[in-house]
Formats: C-alpha cells, sequence, structure tokens
C-alpha cells in the first residue's frame, strides 16, 4: 500500500455484481479500513475482513487493522479487540520477511 489515497477493493457475488465496497489507507502506522456493505448480509464484511486480515501483511508493515464505524461484531476475526461502540483493532499476522541472501 505505497499510494497515497491508499487502496479500494470491490468485492462481488458469484455472478461479479457489486457486493460490497471496502478502502484501506495507512494512517499512524495502522492501516484504516472503511467499507460499504449490505446491512442485512455481514457475511460479506466478515469475509472481506478475512480475506483482507490474510493479504495485509505482505502489502504492509502496518501490524493493526482499525475499522470505525462498524456495529457488527468482530471478535470472532483474527485478534480483535472493541476499541469503544463502533471502532474495533484487529491484530495482523507476523510479516513473513524474504530470507536473507548469502553474500560472499
Amino acid at each position: 500500500m505505497t499510494t497515497a489515497h491508499g487502496l479500494t477493493l470491490v468485492a462481488t457475488d458469484a455472478m461479479g455484481a457489486p457486493a460490497g465496497v471496502f478502502h484501506l489507507r495507512e494512517h499512524e502506522g495502522d492501516v484504516a479500513l472503511s467499507f460499504a456493505v449490505p446491512s442485512k448480509d455481514p457475511r460479506v464484511l466478515r469475509e472481506g475482513l478475512r480475506l483482507i486480515i490474510a493479504a495485509l501483511p505482505a502489502r504492509s508493515r502496518a501490524t493493526r487493522l482499525r475499522v470505525e464505524g462498524c456495529t457488527e461484531n468482530l471478535a470472532a476475526l483474527s485478534e480483535a479487540a472493541r476499541e469503544n461502540d463502533d471502532t474495533w483493532i484487529l491484530t495482523l499476522p507476523a510479516r513473513a520477511e524474504a530470507p536473507a541472501s548469502h553474500a560472499r
């Protein structure tokens, strides 16, 4: 995530129709997430977050994902902690470091 404006992802359903939008940007050492998903189907949010959590360590050095404006219970995802009524902090998996080269 090296662009100044962050990264926008569009989730689609099995037919290819848009099902949700996720926008990520690095902010003060964390990745901040904003999203728009159907409120009647929390599976879109949960699956989107699961995929984002799995992919972020390869794209960012951040160790936490801040999800604001979310009243959905995210405790089952990753190591999530509720910061207040509508903000969750999700701990990202450790970043896999590339093996060191063997310089001679």
